[in-house]
């Protein structure tokens, strides 16, 4: 019997907070590395299809007390859009690098642009300055205005995921999909430029590594 096709994407710039945790790459280095699909020799399929997705959604939830209720009514407006990436929404492989005994290896090499295309920009308010590729954001807040059962809160999240699908004529043999990170530099929160404005709150290492 067949075995399934197993893809696994392996990213070669990536860093990584600690183990487990999604790739993180610089958004001047774009995501480079390699493709590996696994299976029983020879592997049927015609297409390799790789592509780079954004979201950008923003969640207000308003929580109102009801004592006929046993638990808080809660109110959600969700709005969603999808970033379309400029040249890399869609990226076909055509034939691998190199071939081993049991796995076919393809490259990946998305390079970012400046600028990206957003969905119904005049529906959004979006004027054309608000087109630069934004990082990865996951944040919350809830109000300090109100305490208890009237509290409101929100929640914004940027995210990117890499998708591959393996197809053969019309029919997909095997999809994955893997979150990923994308920061103008390494650390999420980097310090200010210049360190001398917050005494006691940056240190620079003296040997200037």
């Amino acid at each position: 019997m067949a075995q399934p096709l197993h893809i696994s994407p392996h990213p070669s710039n990536a860093f990584y907070e600690n183990d487990g945790s999604s790739p993180i790459f610089l958004r001047s280095q774009g995501v480079r590395g390699f493709l590996r699909v696994q299976g029983d020799f020879p592997l049927q399929f015609d297409l390799i299809k790789l592509a780079l997705e954004g979201s950008l959604t923003n969640v207000v939830r308003n929580y109102a007390f009801e004592p006929s209720v046993p638990c808080d009514l809660v109110v959600n407006r969700k709005a969603s859009r999808v970033l379309r990436l400029i040249e890399i929404l869609d990226f076909d492989c055509g034939s691998p690098d190199t071939t081993t005994e049991d796995a076919w290896i393809f490259p990946m090499n998305f390079q970012f642009k400046e600028a990206l295309v957003w969905v119904n920009t005049v529906e959004s308010g979006l004027q054309p300055t608000d087109n630069v590729l934004p990082s990865s954001v996951a944040a919350t807040s809830w109000s300090v205005m109100e305490d208890g059962p009237y509290c409101s809160g929100g929640e914004s999240r940027i995210k990117y995921i890499i998708k591959v699908w393996i197809l053969r004529g019309q029919f997909v043999q095997g999809t994955v999909s893997r979150d990923i990170r994308i920061y103008d530099c390494v650390d999420s929160l980097p310090p200010p430029v210049c360190l001398e404005d917050f005494p006691g709150e940056y240190l620079s290492d003296k040997k200037g590594s």
